[in-house]
């Protein structure tokens, strides 16, 4: 093969793979702690979120009703005391209603198209932020934070950080 042709075939072969810029992500969701912002009643937690496959959010069937577990976000709660974290059921009993781990519904975001990568961000409005009754101004809180995936596949547990109680 003339060399002349080996260079026309390696440079189509660059222009026809070469130029395709979507991003190649793992089919298992990957999340960031991105911030914790105290609002008037509440607090906003947004996390960075990538999937490969595009199967993020719970889809609704024709009525409205959740396909599957209708719950998909999932925070976890924790004090620090004596210097170590501890989830919400070391202060409260497991039975206490009041202070359910928080679980969010993530609606359906899959993209339209031959391409499902999916990258973006979810902001989630956590309406009672400090659900430990014990927890007092000046207190250290996190949350860590876990997303489903519609096959089941859960994501990496990305945390808040220190969170200081106002």
């Amino acid at each position: 093969m003339p060399l002349k042709n080996l260079f026309y075939i390696l440079l189509f072969t660059t222009l026809c793979f070469g130029c395709d810029d979507t991003p190649i992500f793992s089919e298992i969701p990957h999340i960031t702690f991105k911030s914790f912002t105290n609002v008037e009643n509440g607090a906003l937690l947004t996390i960075e979120f990538k999937d490969g496959d595009g199967d993020i959010g719970v889809k609704l069937d024709g009525n409205g009703i959740p396909k599957g577990s209708d719950k998909n976000l999932q925070l976890t709660y924790y004090r620090k005391a004596d210097g170590v974290y501890r989830d919400i059921y070391s202060f409260i009993s497991p039975s206490d209603t009041n202070y359910i781990v928080p679980h969010y519904q993530v609606p359906d975001v899959t993209p339209l198209g031959q391409n499902q990568v999916l990258q973006g961000f979810i902001t989630v409005n956590i309406v009672n932020p400090w659900i430990d009754p014990k927890a007092i101004s000046g207190d250290t809180i996190k949350y860590n934070i876990v997303l489903f995936d519609r096959t089941g596949n859960n994501s990496n547990t990305a945390s808040t950080g220190d969170i200081i109680i106002d």
